[in-house]
Formats: C-alpha cells, sequence, structure tokens
C-alpha cells in the first residue's frame, strides 16, 4: 500500500476491493507502556478464574485485531479476498506490529481501516473520529490489569518480561521499571528451576499450556515465597505465530505450609510411642508404603487406624493423590453402595444427576475403608470384584470403569471369628488381609503414656494460650491405674477436660474426668514419675510387685524399666538384687 495526500489508496490488486477508506486514530501520550493492551487480556483475566470472582470483559478493539469482525480472519490484508453481501462493513487493523499489543510511542499511530463493498475510493475520509473511545477503553483496561489480584507477566518469544502489572510487583517486590525486558528468570529466581525462561520459551515454541506450576522463589528482600504459575501462550495475527506467553503468578505460600503441615502430621514422627509394639508398627508402615498391596489394620476404637492409613499413604508414591476415607458403619446398605461405586441418573429415587462415587474420586492416590466387618453380603461380593479386576459399576448401569487406588481397610472387629461364623466372605478377607497391620490398646503400651500426656498438654497449651508443665504424681496414678477403654482418643479427651478445669500450673487430681479419678483408688504397680519414690512408705511387697511389673512392660529391657519407675538403673538393679529379681 501506498500514501497520497495522507490517505492510503488500497491497491488494485486486491480484487472485490471497490473502496477502502482509513480512518486514522490518533492517541495522545500518557504513559510508555499505558497502551500495551489487547486482544489477549482477556486470556488474562481467564487465567485468573480459578482465584478470583469470574470477569468477562468484550473487547471491540480486541476484536478488531484479531479479525473477529472480519470475514478473513488472521489473512494478510493484501491477500484477503472479499466475498461479503455489500451491505457489510468489517474493520481491521492496518499496520499490526511484531508484538500485537498497542504499542505506541509519541509519534506512533494507528489506522483502523473499514472495508465496504458497492463503492469507489474517491478520497474522502468518512466515519466517527473513535479516538476518545480508544483511549478511555485503554485506561479501563489498565485499571483492570492492575486491580487483579494474581500477578500478571507478559513476556515475549524469548522469554523477556513486556508487562508487569501492581500484584506482580507486590508479590516479588521488583517494579514494573526494574522486570521490564529482564529474563523472567531473574525476577522469579529459583535455586531449584534456573530454567525457568527456558521452559517458558520452550512451550511458546510448542503452543504448550503450562498450569498450576509450584515453585519456590525467592524475592527482592530475600525472602522465600512459593508461587503457583500458570502460562498461556499468546497468539499472533496469525494463529502459526506465537508472539509471547501472559503468566499468572499467585502467592500459595501460606498454603504450601500448611500443606506441609498437614502432611507432616501424619509422618511417622506425629505417631508417638516408643513401645516395643509400635516400633513394629512404624517398620511395617515403611516397608509397605511404596507398594499397592492392600492393607489391613485392625485394632479397637481410638487407637489411631486412620492416622496409621494417613501415614501410609503419605510414605508412598501416591502421596499426591488423593486420600478418601469413608466410615463404612456409618451408611445402610443402598446409600453405602452409591456412595462407594458412584449412580447414575435414574438408578432410583432421588438420583437426579450421575454421581462418581469414592473410588473414582480417589483414583490415583489412596481409599481408606474404615469398619469393613459392618460390609452386608451384598457390598462384600462388589467389593470383591473391586479387588479382584480393578473395577467398579456405578448403582444402575452395566458398563464396568477401572480404577487405580490403592485400598486400606480398618475394622475393630475380629474378622476371623466373622469368617468363621459364615457372616464375613473368606475370600474377600483374604484379599483384604494381604498385609495386616496389629494396633495395640492403650492398656498393652502404658509406658507410652507419659509422651502421650505431655504431647497432648503441649497441643492443648498451644490452642488454649495456656502454659501448664505437666502432670501431678496423683493424677498421674490415676491415669496410669486407668483401663483406658477408649484408647488414645479418650486419653486426649481427659487431658483436654483436665485443662479447661485446672488453674495452675500443673494439672491435679481434680481436673481430671469423674471416671478416671476413681481409678487413684487402687494400687498403681505402674505408675510413673517415680511411684517408688511415692510409694516410700509402702511394704516390700508392693514395691517389688512394682519392679517385676516394670520389667514386663520393658520385656525385660532395665534402662526401659527404670525410666519407667521414675529411678536411676543403678537403683533399680539395687533394689533387684536385693528381692532377688532376675
Amino acid at each position: 500500500m501506498r500514501r497520497e495526500n495522507g490517505w492510503t489508496r488500497d491497491r488494485e490488486s486486491i480484487p472485490g476491493f471497490c473502496k477502502c477508506e482509513f480512518i486514522r486514530i490518533r492517541m495522545a501520550k500518557q504513559t510508555e507502556k499505558t497502551m500495551r493492551m489487547n486482544s489477549h487480556l482477556q486470556t488474562i483475566i481467564q487465567n485468573c478464574q480459578a482465584r478470583t470472582d469470574s470477569l468477562s470483559l468484550f473487547h471491540p478493539l480486541a476484536s478488531i485485531a484479531v479479525g473477529n469482525h472480519h470475514f478473513c480472519r488472521g489473512r494478510s490484508l493484501r491477500t484477503a479476498p472479499t466475498r461479503k453481501s455489500e451491505h457489510q462493513t468489517y474493520y481491521y487493523v492496518a499496520r499490526p506490529s511484531s508484538f500485537p499489543y498497542l504499542q505506541r510511542t509519541e509519534n506512533e499511530w494507528y489506522d483502523i481501516v473499514s472495508f465496504k463493498e458497492g463503492t469507489r475510493m474517491n478520497g474522502e475520509r468518512s466515519g466517527p473520529d473513535f479516538s476518545p473511545y480508544f483511549f478511555r477503553l485503554a485506561e479501563n483496561l489498565r485499571s483492570i490489569f492492575d486491580s487483579l489480584y494474581d500477578g500478571i507477566i507478559t513476556v515475549d518469544t524469548t522469554g523477556r518480561i513486556q508487562q508487569f502489572n501492581k500484584s506482580a510487583e507486590k508479590l516479588t517486590g521488583f517494579t514494573a521499571k526494574e522486570a521490564l525486558e529482564a529474563p523472567l528468570h531473574h525476577i522469579l529466581a529459583s535455586r531449584k528451576d534456573a530454567r525457568l525462561t527456558e521452559k517458558i520459551v520452550e512451550a511458546i515454541d510448542l503452543g504448550r499450556r503450562i498450569e498450576n506450576y509450584e515453585l519456590e522463589v525467592t524475592t527482592k528482600d530475600g525472602r522465600p515465597k512459593t508461587i503457583n504459575l500458570t502460562s498461556t501462550v499468546l497468539p499472533g495475527l496469525y494463529e502459526d505465530e506465537p508472539v509471547g506467553a501472559v503468566i499468572s503468578i499467585a502467592d500459595v505460600t501460606e498454603i504450601y505450609t500448611l500443606k506441609q503441615e498437614l502432611k507432616g502430621r501424619y509422618r511417622l514422627s506425629h505417631i508417638i510411642g516408643k513401645n516395643y509394639l509400635m516400633q513394629q508398627v512404624y517398620d511395617r508402615i515403611l516397608l509397605t508404603a511404596d507398594s499397592d498391596s492392600t492393607v489391613l489394620i485392625h485394632g479397637e476404637s481410638g487407637t489411631g487406624k486412620e492416622l496409621v492409613a494417613h501415614a501410609i499413604h503419605y510414605h508412598s508414591h501416591r502421596s499426591d493423590g488423593t486420600f478418601i476415607k469413608v466410615n463404612c458403619s456409618a451408611l445402610a446398605e443402598t446409600l453405602l453402595e452409591s456412595e462407594l461405586f458412584g449412580h447414575a441418573k435414574g438408578a432410583f429415587t432421588g438420583a437426579l444427576y450421575d454421581k462418581i462415587g469414592r473410588f473414582e474420586a480417589a483414583s490415583g492416590g489412596t481409599i481408606f475403608l474404615d469398619e469393613v466387618g459392618d460390609f452386608s453380603p451384598f457390598i462384600q461380593l462388589k467389593m470383591l470384584r473391586v479387588l479382584q479386576e480393578k473395577e467398579i459399576e456405578r448403582v444402575g448401569e452395566t458398563t464396568s470403569r477401572k480404577v487405580d487406588v490403592r485400598i486400606i481397610a480398618a475394622t475393630s472387629r475380629n474378622l476371623r471369628e466373622l469368617v468363621e461364623s459364615g457372616t464375613f466372605r473368606p475370600d474377600l478377607y483374604y484379599r483384604l488381609r494381604v498385609i495386616p497391620i496389629y494396633l495395640p490398646p492403650l492398656r498393652e503400651r502404658k509406658d507410652d503414656m507419659p509422651l502421650l500426656i505431655n504431647h497432648f498438654i503441649e497441643q492443648f497449651n498451644t490452642k488454649m494460650g495456656k502454659r501448664l508443665r505437666g502432670v501431678s504424681e496423683e493424677a498421674m496414678v490415676a491415669l496410669w491405674n486407668y483401663d483406658w477403654p477408649g484408647n488414645i482418643r479418650e486419653l486426649e479427651h481427659a487431658i483436654e477436660h483436665a485443662m479447661v478445669l485446672s488453674h495452675g500450673q500443673m494439672l491435679e487430681l481434680a481436673d481430671l474426668p469423674v471416671e478416671t479419678r476413681k481409678a487413684e483408688e487402687f494400687v498403681a504397680p505402674r505408675a510413673p514419675r517415680n511411684p517408688l519414690k511415692h510409694n516410700r512408705q509402702n511394704d516390700s511387697k508392693v514395691e517389688r510387685s512394682m519392679i517385676e511389673q516394670a520389667l514386663a512392660d520393658a520385656s525385660g529391657n532395665r534402662t526401659h524399666a527404670a525410666r519407667l519407675l521414675g529411678i536411676s538403673r543403678t537403683t533399680l538393679w539395687r533394689k533387684m538384687k536385693a528381692y532377688s529379681i532376675t
């Protein structure tokens, strides 16, 4: 094209054009980057919809820029055919830049071309002046861009930053002026991923989107932060020519920290116990974690079966997958079937839509089935198929669906007795019990009670804002004597009860629940916190009994027994010699 008298005439070689009117739009200068907004702002906003309120934007200038109002979208002006009705008008940017933002310097302007068939070029300028409209539009788009909660960064095909909004400034500590034209990895500096710019450039070349990429970065002032990054390719005026990428970044440091704390909560270090029976549990967890074999956890209510199931999951290769718990004793048979396997629309009264079951939801992760001893015969049959074929069938469907899930089952009932009585399928029992784990009740591991009590005191000190230092000897005797039918869960609630009522720095006997206090009336041959000193006036028969009981609890380990009794190993050895205990 060429200019004549300030206007541009259409090339005669363009078939079908009888008239080509050019409207010159001059934009006043405000800031160097004010007009660097384009059709891809819609993409920017869509990237943020997952973390902010949904926002929809109709951008007329963007539609023009990508040719939405032009019937030959993406074609060069010189080669664009014109085969539309003679009464339609279309707009197109006549001077696209190499980078499809509305870039502008002081003396640069853009021509918006209107094509209309049926008339001839006569050199007249027609049409309204859109300058004020586009100026206001640019201002509004800039305000939207800077008001987005997530940091928004745009880069060119080399990975150099072209735009940097206010949220990105706040998150990284760098100003837009410092960030512009800098390689992305200089601003989002990460020790663990120094190739960030290369990854973005590679994704641009391949036309690939990067989603939910977690990255640990260091801000300008040296603070570590965890961000969630999403990158979307910016297409040019021609679909096969990308011009860069728009990157949204969100600060997920707090979420990441909580996530790590949640994982830590189910690590072995948070399963408290030094008893030799618990050491066997730890070993079994570590040995079985990385396999996909089915695990059956057996233990009384309150012994921590779910905690062990979580620990197995978080130490396995499925730790990034979903962990789903189902309490099988809480639902009736029909509801449990729908909950586990899902249902099709109309499968039964009230099934108004398709629903996926817990097995499908846990695919790629772990499903924890608590109280499997309460399975009905029908559910047992369906469970057998899941274990054999790794398939489920939704209620109301005849199509099987594959599931990739590890099954951890738990029960407080004796399944072997249920098998012998005919109420539990033996084939299902043996498939569930590939790896059995037994959790001892608290009464079988009372040497762990001081550890557990101290743990709960620290936990509730933090929760309640108190500073209790421990438990009085009288209270410890009562806690030790009690049988704890509710196991660790009951102990936790008893400590919480006592801490709510406590006024001092030590938990006293009067602070404990009534049923626990009654246990203090009985002799306590295994009470910790130096029970031998507490019973110095007792006769030698009681003292001998206490030593023998401590040795039995410690499996003959004298160091462990002395710790339980609250005396030194030398004192224990001397008393054992005095009472002829071998």
